[in-house]
């Protein structure tokens, strides 16, 4: 019998990387104090303070989906307006506050109440004033639904037997009313619920044309958001890599 090596970098061997990290995060997870905060120690984020216990170990890393950081780090401007569609405990969100600076701004929802209290307590005690929290889902329709709560805090979604209730808000509703600015950038990870995020924005997504980087869920939800994307005239491309079959990452911009 042949002995097949596994080339470094395979998804087999990233797939068991991402395991160790989390069972080890899981791990410390469990016997620091749920308080303790230290600061991020590299990149952008470099002297963050942060809640360790607040989510995945690579949140206090620094080191978070590097992928998608490189990403956004070279697309966003300074001065511009960063929408975070599900900002979880806000590690993305601080990014963006980063990157567009004092003139720039940011908006977050979040409907989870423990992830919107970590997040709150971020923005704050990192004294960031060009953050806007908005606590509630985003999809098609501005209103309520149920909301699961009980999963893992980064996995948490709308969801028809939800055990809590939860405000849902249209992108194009607060557009519309000026209770927010239009966005140049959209970052989109809703846990199953994009199409309907993206639904809930097609006409701010139709004037104002943000670039936008969109997590999917499911290849049904993948090819409904490509669809949708590419009516509005939108190029999409995989987050990394050349094919969109390979990933669930998506990146749409127009030219």
């Amino acid at each position: 019998m042949i002995n097949k090596k596994v080339k470094p970098g395979s998804p087999t061997l990233h797939s068991l990387w991402v395991l160790l990290v989390d069972q080890i995060g899981l791990i410390i997870k469990q016997v620091l104090p749920r308080s303790l905060v230290l600061k991020i120690p590299q990149d952008e984020l470099r002297g963050n303070k942060w809640v360790v216990t607040s989510g995945v170990l690579e949140y206090y890393l620094g080191c978070f989906e590097p992928t998608k950081v490189k990403q956004i780090k070279a697309h966003v401007e300074e001065g511009k307006v960063f929408y975070d569609l599900g900002a979880h405990v806000g590690y993305f969100s601080l990014l963006a506050a980063v990157l567009v600076k004092g003139q720039g701004r940011v908006v977050s929802f979040e409907p989870s109440p423990e992830n919107i209290r970590y997040l709150k307590r971020h923005v704050g005690m990192n004294d960031y004033t060009n953050i806007e929290v908005i606590e509630a889902a985003v999809s098609d329709d501005s209103g309520v639904a149920r909301f699961n709560s009980e999963r893992e805090s980064s996995k948490c979604n709308l969801s028809t037997d939800g055990n809590i209730q939860v405000v849902t808000r249209t992108i194009d509703a607060l557009v519309e009313t000026g209770e927010i600015p239009p966005p140049d950038y959209m970052k989109i990870d809703v846990e199953g619920s994009e199409f309907k995020a993206l639904n809930g924005a097609h006409g701010t997504l139709e004037k104002y044309r943000p670039t936008m980087f969109v997590s999917t869920h499911g290849v049904q939800l993948k090819h409904e958001c490509v669809e949708l994307l590419h009516s509005l005239g939108y190029r999409v491309e995989p987050e990394k890599g050349t094919c969109l079959d390979d990933t669930t990452e998506l990146l749409a911009y127009f030219e």
